[in-house]
């Protein structure tokens, strides 16, 4: 059975403040959701080695070439995050291990949404190339999930989204961070349905 998920900006003002030291998982999508909501701040920061690549790269400029260390994470917030600016131009790259997880449904989903990404070297695996674009949304069936970050970075960039986005799935694995992630914008003022 398909699962749906549906996000909206609500009408009234965004604002909130994540007070950190919180977990990895947390903290990764806080400095996303900082990154690309600027009325929403942060308070203190993770030490986390995945965190500290993050937040570099979310805080480079257009036309930069990011490593991005070894984390699946930080790789798939970096990919939504730049895909959603328009006119940015970056490259995205990990370890040798993490280049060669396989991330072409992620990417195929980006695209169908309206983003630009391609892969720089090899076909279904990091490096990526983006291009970032004003992103359309709408609605994209992922079928089955391999991983819950995918969902979770599709999630924090669909208010940006010109039509929002609706997404569905067959099944997916680590069902509770996207209801972690689901607080974290409910937190800052989003409407979200799980």
């Amino acid at each position: 059975m398909a699962e749906t998920i549906k996000l909206s900006k609500r009408t009234s003002h965004l604002s909130g403040t994540f007070e950190l030291p919180m977990s990895k998982s947390m903290v990764n999508r806080a400095l996303l959701i900082s990154a690309l909501y600027p009325q929403v701040t942060l308070k203190g920061m993770s030490t986390s080695k995945d965190s500290e690549y993050l937040a570099q790269v979310l805080s480079s400029y257009s036309g930069d070439d990011n490593y991005l260390g070894a984390g699946g994470t930080t790789l798939r917030f970096a990919a939504a995050y730049w895909a959603i600016q328009e006119g940015a131009q970056m490259t995205l790259r990990g370890t040798e291990k993490l280049n060669a997880r396989p991330i072409d449904h992620y990417v195929a989903a980006l695209n169908a949404l309206g983003a630009e990404v391609s892969y720089a070297e090899v076909d279904g695996q990091a490096p990526l190339f983006i291009q970032g674009a004003g992103m359309s949304g709408g609605q994209f069936h992922m079928g089955h999930v391999e991983s819950s970050q995918f969902v979770t970075a599709l999630m924090i960039i669909a208010p940006l989204m010109k039509n929002g986005m609706s997404l569905t799935w067959d099944s997916i694995p680590s069902t509770p961070y996207l209801l972690m992630t689901a607080a974290l914008l409910r937190q800052v003022g989003f409407e979200v349905e799980l």
